[in-house]
């Protein structure tokens, strides 16, 4: 376990913080307890928390990987456009994306970028010496390269709103969008969706299930709610919904019940497992832009969460 935690790859550094804290805390549980029945349960806790960091790891690795092989394709098609680039350079880059798409450990990323860095410094000195050509080159090429960094930081700024497991806009748009709703002339509910039982299906089967779980509710939701309604990940397990109905409270409440009760088998360890797959619902209607809808949600999520880590 010593030799696990000390030489676990690093991808996020707060998640890798927190696997090392908790291999930590079970090295310790096993010193104190060293007779094999404790033995077995520490080496079990051990193989679930390496489990999982690895599950998270590659996701975060895929992230990188999907970040930079967007900033790469433009910056390619940037300097082909205007010709700053050799076509050794553009080539290169061309190669280091489709390796992007192979990487499958953190050093493959860290070792792409580095070969980014070097290309890019290449790149630099072909476009200063065509500045010196003409002025008209120069301006052009500050024009596209200047044109290409917004796209960049347009793509790392939508990257970052959008969440890793669900692809909905996160909790800041959510917040925007119900701010908005308050002052609009239509009738409109906020939908506050909390995964029962997320903790322990996590706990139990691993981080992988419990995001399968969360994709299984979302994909629920968009099948029994209309076009028009907006959907939004809040923090852990807990979704919002922006609904606009014309119906009571009553009725958005009943038709929010039915869409999230289901069950559905799951293949665990090569065996299916039968889980139920429900949501607790707040419904709130948003009738006027006094109404605290922010503070509202959190103590509805607060509340489940602690009730859930007391099960």
């Amino acid at each position: 376990m010593y030799g696990m935690a000390a030489h676990a790859v690093e991808g996020d550094p707060e998640d890798y913080q927190k696997f090392r804290q908790d291999f930590e805390r079970i090295q310790a549980q096993a010193t104190q307890n060293a007779r094999a029945k404790e033995l077995l349960v520490a080496a079990g806790a051990a193989n679930q928390a390496l489990g999982d960091y690895s599950y998270r790891t590659t996701r975060f690795i895929r992230q990188q990987g999907a970040l930079l092989q967007n900033m790469i394709s433009m910056l390619t098609q940037t300097l082909v456009s205007i010709g700053a680039a050799s076509e050794h350079s553009t080539e290169y880059l061309l190669e280091i994306e489709k390796e992007l798409t192979r990487a499958t450990v953190i050093e493959d990323v860290q070792d792409l970028k580095l070969r980014l860095r070097a290309c890019l410094e290449n790149v630099r000195d072909e476009a200063a010496r065509q500045k010196t050509e003409t002025e008209a080159n120069a301006s052009q090429i500050r024009e596209q390269v200047e044109r290409a960094q917004t796209c960049i930081r347009a793509t790392v700024a939508s990257t970052d709103q959008l969440d890793l497991v669900t692809g909905l806009p996160t909790q800041p748009a959510a917040r925007a969008a119900l701010d908005e709703a308050l002052t609009a002339p239509e009738q409109r509910y906020a939908a506050i969706l909390v995964v029962d039982r997320i903790h322990s299906i996590n706990s139990r089967f691993g981080y992988a299930v419990g995001d399968l779980v969360l994709k299984l509710v979302l994909e629920q939701l968009r099948e029994n709610l209309s076009a028009a309604d907006r959907l939004f990940r809040w923090s852990g397990p807990a979704f919002v919904a922006l609904l606009e109905r014309e119906e009571s409270i009553q009725a958005v409440r009943t038709e929010m019940k039915k869409i999230t009760s289901l069950e559905k088998i799951f293949e665990i360890g090569g065996r299916p497992v039968l889980l139920p797959v429900t949501a607790s619902c707040l419904v709130i209607p948003l009738t006027h832009p006094s109404i605290d809808i922010n503070n509202a949600i959190e103590k509805f999520v607060a509340r489940h969460m602690e009730s859930a880590n007391q099960l």
